[in-house]
């Protein structure tokens, strides 16, 4: 961290940020007219309940509810704790889907640094669960879903909300730097938990506002 505090260093992150606000509301209204339509082609993911719950997810206590997404080597369900009944979101990630790069040197790796990070923007993870097939992640849910499904819902957020989600961004950066943590990546989907910006190590979910 630089001589004079974390707040010149926040400023010179969000300063960027804070200019390109201007553009936002433009940029979301491009971007629900463009969801509105691929919603009208059939275009958008529904929500869909799995058939089963996996039996080692049933023996250590989960059950699936539905479908949240997908990701670059399997699917994000939405589950339920049956020991106090917490919701919780399950990464299944497929052996067979995965590169031997990923499941040998990166995955291990970024569990390694997400149990090493707390933060409250940051989505926490639970457990890590590993078969001769899957690999399943359980994280905190954030039930608000994603910004993305946050600007299809209610439109174009206002700057000052933009503001605010780009601060809590540069937050948990600020924190993820302190700890010589690099975030590999920005794109895709926001994840959201009350409604919308939180990052883990892999995603993003949006802070209570």
């Amino acid at each position: 961290m630089q001589e004079g505090g974390i707040y010149p260093y926040l400023f010179r992150i969000l300063r960027p940020a804070i200019l390109a606000c201007r553009g936002l509301r433009r940029a979301l209204r491009g971007l629900r007219r463009l969801l509105r339509g691929r919603a009208g082609s059939g275009d958008v993911m529904a929500e869909a309940a799995p058939a089963t719950t996996p039996g080692v997810l049933a023996r250590f206590g989960y059950e699936l509810e539905g479908l949240l997404g997908h990701c670059v080597y399997g699917k994000v369900y939405r589950a339920r704790a049956r020991q106090g009944h917490a919701q919780v979101a399950i990464k299944v990630i497929s052996k067979k889907k995965a590169t031997q790069q990923y499941l040998r040197e990166l995955l291990p790796r970024h569990i390694q640094l997400w149990k090493g990070v707390h933060h409250k923007h940051l989505i926490t993870l639970y457990q890590a669960i590993e078969t001769s097939s899957k690999h399943y992640i359980v994280m905190e849910l954030a039930p608000a879903g994603n910004v993305l499904q946050r600007v299809q819902s209610q439109g174009p957020c206002s700057e000052q909300q933009a503001g605010l989600w780009f601060s809590q961004l540069v937050l948990c950066l600020v924190y993820l730097h302190s700890r010589a943590i690099v975030h590999r990546c920005f794109t895709g989907p926001c994840p959201c938990p009350q409604p919308v910006p939180r990052p883990l190590p892999d995603h993003f979910r949006c802070a209570q506002t």
